[in-house]
């Protein structure tokens, strides 16, 4: 799933936008009383989440540490344990 494609249809990071708002002298605003099929079903709002937690990934997977860090928890929650220390 990419969710781009789930932003609001006026959100320019959208890949329909260009499609539909392209032009120079329109500058739509995305959601508010936005009814586009991306925010009346509430696509929007879960796309808004997943872009932000995959921005804070980024960051964490950028280093060496935080990705053990991410490794060592992933584990613990499979195993139902707590991580060692």
């Amino acid at each position: 799933m990419n969710p781009y494609e789930k932003l609001c249809n006026k959100d320019p990071r959208n890949p329909l936008f260009s499609d539909l708002y392209g032009y120079e002298d329109e500058t739509p605003i995305p959601r508010g009383d936005c009814a586009c099929d991306n925010c009346f079903y509430g696509r929007d709002a879960m796309a808004l989440v997943i872009l932000s937690y995959q921005e804070v990934l980024e960051g964490v997977y950028a280093t060496p540490k935080g990705y053990q860090d991410v490794c060592w928890n992933l584990a613990a929650d499979a195993l139902g344990k707590p991580r060692p220390h």
